[in-house]
């Protein structure tokens, strides 16, 4: 049986001018766009704070990178939720369509409309929606955090 994981390399990176073996299933390309990332925080804070040692630039480049990606996750939270509103709206703006376009229903000949069963993506992953009269919700993809 094939194992999906990518086989792990190693691989050189600098960041200040020190050398850092990496083993890594990444792409080298990849590995080495997060390598620059770090040496630009570590870069702005050693301009920052010129007589900081390594570790201390380290560990506020670190706690900058987390601030990142903690800004990140609520913007992307926020994100969903506005999402899920918008999603209510339009889907609340259908459902009144289609009952106004609909000829007055008697018993004996009620249009069926078929609705194929659409799901919508939150966070990652796809939520089956339904409001209450059982009409399904339009598919709505998540933005996705930009770098900084």
């Amino acid at each position: 049986m094939d194992d999906p994981t990518p086989e792990a390399a190693t691989v050189t990176v600098r960041i200040l001018d020190q050398s850092y073996l990496v083993r890594s299933s990444l792409d080298r390309v990849e590995l080495q766009r997060l390598a620059d990332y770090v040496q630009g925080k570590m870069r702005t804070i050693t301009t920052q704070t010129p007589h900081g040692d390594l570790v201390r630039v380290a560990v506020l480049a670190a706690l900058n990178i987390a601030d990142d990606y903690f800004r990140c996750r609520e913007h992307r939270t926020d994100s969903d939720r506005v999402i899920r509103e918008r999603t209510a709206e339009i889907e609340a703006v259908v459902d009144r369509a289609i009952r106004v376009s609909l000829p007055p229903s008697d018993d004996s000949a009620s249009p069926e409309i078929e609705v194929p069963a659409v799901r919508v993506m939150v966070g990652g992953s796809f939520e089956p929606l339904s409001n209450r009269s059982g009409s399904r919700r339009v598919a709505v993809s998540t933005p996705r955090c930009e770098e900084a």
